[in-house]
């Protein structure tokens, strides 16, 4: 049957850019970045405000350009820094490789409210040419120096940076920096 599906696009030209534009259409509706901005900005938000109910918040529509410079508003009452200063959110990656997982961090830190939010950026190994860019912003970029898989000074370090910088909101990225991320996170408080 799926062949015989195969052959029949195959053999039907107008049918396959039917199916093109709707397959892009899918794809820039589901995966949009401000879309995905904004479902981001609700679970930073929950998070600094300690919602602990476990429920994943509703999505926000995709704002517009004009909504953008707005896009992060500050939560009242954030616990953990003087109130009106910004909150630190560390994003935590595997490496700083170009790749897909590393520049959706480095993105967020790029384009993050700098009033709202403070970004900080740790990866466990791989420096990459995107550290250096991100320094040059003025975003702290931490190499926790990971060689070999059963390494803990690493997790010391992530630990020294988490106090350190006084970071509020861990976003890892990926399984791994979500693991140790989790984990060193709930040791630190």
């Amino acid at each position: 049957a799926l062949a015989g599906a195969i052959e029949a696009l195959l053999g039907d030209p107008a049918r396959r850019r039917v199916l093109g534009r709707k397959g892009r259409e899918r794809v820039a509706a589901r995966f949009d970045i401000r879309k995905n901005v904004a479902e981001l900005k609700d679970l930073l938000l929950a998070a600094a405000e300690g919602n602990q109910s476990g429920e994943t918040p509703s999505p926000l529509p995709s704002p517009s350009r004009e909504e953008e410079s707005t896009l992060f508003p500050r939560p009242q009452g954030g616990e953990g820094q003087a109130r009106g200063a910004p909150i630190t959110v560390l994003h935590l990656t595997y490496s700083l490789d170009p790749g897909g997982a590393e520049r959706m961090a480095i993105t967020l830190a790029r384009h993050i409210s700098r009033e709202q939010y403070r970004p900080v950026v740790a990866y466990f190994r791989g420096r990459g040419p995107l550290a250096g860019e991100l320094q040059a912003e003025g975003i702290p970029v931490y190499g926790l120096g990971k060689r070999h898989r059963g390494a803990i000074r690493p997790l010391l370090r992530l630990a020294h940076v988490l106090r350190r910088e006084r970071v509020e909101i861990l976003h890892a990225h990926n399984w791994s920096p979500n693991c140790w991320g989790r984990l060193v996170g709930r040791v630190v408080g």
